[in-house]
């Protein structure tokens, strides 16, 4: 609701209740009322327990629709805040999760330490776990609250159900009991657990073991050393779903995370390709983390092993957002070093890596980094103008910086690059850089003469092209100009038709698009509530936006990518 306009809820739902048919009414009023919702609970929690409104009636309403559900989603809250028998509060919370969308019911804050309604879910979860497996979590937490023996074991005899999700349950429900001191407890769960985990082997086990495990590790850290022989079996198969579980692990609670264990996370994560840590986002958190844990070297080792295997050049090593900028940021790991290793290893998936990592960070160029006397700079060099040639300023930085520390011998042809093929394609964005650097250098020294005197053949070189520019007979005739323009016309009129199909301003809009001929603002009516048409004016700014296309795409593509990849690809 708009703020001026603040009326009283309980005036509203008054009114709304003394109608026949409320349902409908109700569900309106908390759409209107959706910014409010937490004080609307608690309103709705008293008219509730006062009588007025019979809330699980609400909720159990024969015209209730998965719609509805979404819009009052948020005030399933005052479950938590109602008096009302526990079985039928069971059951209402399960007809709604049956509606197909998944939405938190706070069972935990109906039962709380209440010793009543916790005996009441014991004894219907006793009598049919299948029934209630959905709650059964929160029941035996509940429990343990009010008896921790009680609840430790009904949950020990739960984890050996026959139904599967009734004991995935009752395992993960070991993880969260209140234990308080009792570490006695706490061994003895994990003890079971292995004897679980030796009888049976299954995906989902295994995965609600981990997690188990993880979270009575948590209350006793010494418990940790003991239980890397249970981990060792829950990682014995090679899922997704478990893959997906031991990231979360090692991401969420990297805090809590044993030594011990990271050893065995790592060889797990060794099982699995590239491929499939990209079909869950959590193991790019999770190897951030280890690498940030002083285990970069573990962490980069297998990187470039999984890189190299894969050998998909289309592999971007940037879609693993968080490792990728830690590979820049770290304080464990030289990426300038790195970088330099990728190229030299000349494998074309650790080359990539090193790029796409480099592009990211185009206002902070990297350098080269020292290497042994008897490998090739040159080599290095080559490299990183091939793979660094489409961010121009990037490989010219990254040259220059590798002839900071070349050998004299070496100079020379190092050098040559900048002219070859940077200069003579991208004038524009290296000549600025190269300038800025002989600025700081001893104009007296030989390696000085040599970057200015490249400058002068690169200025010689683009005047030979000019000249040859102002060549008519290289100029193609108006009459072909024309056909050309015509040509590009209809080409960019039909992929705009084309693109235009596809648009989401245009799925928003439909027609009504408007055609701006010239001018330097934009004027439209607008219609306020009552009909009346105000004058709109939105000034128009200018946009732009440009690029440097290297010259030889023009004069000379097939040569160009010969010595792109050839520089990329060479061994």
């Amino acid at each position: 609701m708009k703020e001026n306009e603040k009326v009283d809820f309980n005036e509203k739902l008054e009114e709304v209740l003394a109608t026949e048919d409320y349902y409908q009414p109700l569900v309106e009023l908390l759409d209107d009322y959706r910014f409010e919702y937490k004080e609307v609970i608690q309103k709705l929690a008293s008219a509730h327990n006062s009588g007025k409104l019979n809330v699980l009636e609400f909720l159990n309403s024969p015209h209730f629709s998965d719609e509805n559900i979404s819009r009052i989603r948020q005030y399933l809250g005052v479950i938590g805040l109602i008096e009302a028998p526990t079985k039928s509060v069971f059951e209402t919370s399960r007809n709604i999760q049956s509606k197909g969308e998944y939405c938190y019911i706070p069972i935990s804050e109906f039962l709380g330490e209440n010793k009543p309604r916790i005996v009441d879910a014991v004894e219907m979860l006793a009598k049919s776990p299948t029934e209630w497996e959905f709650f059964l979590r929160a029941t035996l937490i509940s429990q343990s609250k009010i008896s921790i023996e009680e609840s430790f074991q009904f949950a020990l005899e739960l984890t050996t159900h026959s139904n599967k999700k009734t004991q995935t349950e009752a395992i993960q429900a070991l993880g969260y009991l209140k234990y308080s001191s009792n570490s006695d407890l706490l061994a003895k769960a994990l003890e079971h657990i292995h004897s679980l985990l030796e009888q049976n082997h299954t995906d989902e086990l295994a995965r609600s073991c981990l997690q188990t495990i993880n979270e009575i590790c948590k209350k006793d850290s010494s418990l940790a050393a003991n239980a890397t022989k249970s981990i060792t079996l829950c990682l014995l198969d090679e899922s997704i779903m478990l893959l997906e579980e031991v990231s979360r692990i090692v991401w969420l609670d990297k805090e809590h995370l044993p030594t011990e264990w990271e050893v065995l996370f790592l060889s797990f994560f060794d099982k699995f390709s590239i491929t499939d840590w990209q079909k869950t986002h959590t193991v790019d958190h999770a190897l951030t983390a280890l690498l940030n844990r002083e285990r970069s070297a573990e962490v980069i080792g297998l990187l470039e092993q999984k890189l190299i295997v894969s050998g998909d050049a289309n592999f971007e090593i940037t879609s693993f957002h968080d490792i990728s900028r830690a590979i820049w940021e770290s304080e464990y790991i030289d990426h300038e070093q790195l970088f330099t290793h990728w190229f030299y290893s000349g494998n074309h998936c650790l080359c990539q890596a090193a790029s796409d990592i480099i592009f990211e960070h185009e206002n902070s160029p990297s350098q080269v980094s020292k290497i042994e006397e008897t490998k090739d700079y040159f080599y290095i060099a080559r490299k990183a103008v091939g793979w660094l040639f489409l961010k121009p300023r990037l490989a010219t930085f990254y040259v220059l910086s590798v002839l900071e520390i070349c050998d004299d011998s070496d100079f020379e042809k190092i050098s040559e690059l900048l002219f070859y093929p940077l200069l003579m394609n991208t004038p524009q964005a290296v000549e600025g850089v190269i300038k800025e650097h002989i600025a700081k250098l001893d104009k007296r020294k030989k390696k000085t003469q040599v970057l200015l005197n490249i400058l002068k053949k690169n200025d010689a070189y683009h005047d030979v092209l000019k000249k040859a520019s102002l060549n008519k007979e290289l100029h193609p005739s108006t009459r072909h100009r024309e056909a050309m323009g015509r040509k590009k016309y209809f080409e960019n009129e039909a992929m705009m038709k084309e693109a235009h199909k596809t648009s989401f301003l245009a799925s928003l809009f439909g027609n009504n698009s408007k055609v701006l001929l010239y001018g330097n603002k934009s004027v439209f009516k607008q219609y306020d509530g009552n009909g009346e048409s105000k004058r709109q004016v939105m000034p128009l700014s200018t946009i732009s936006h440009s690029t440097e296309v290297p010259i030889f795409f023009s004069i000379d593509p097939a040569g160009l990518n010969r010595l792109i990849n050839m520089f990329r690809y060479e061994g």
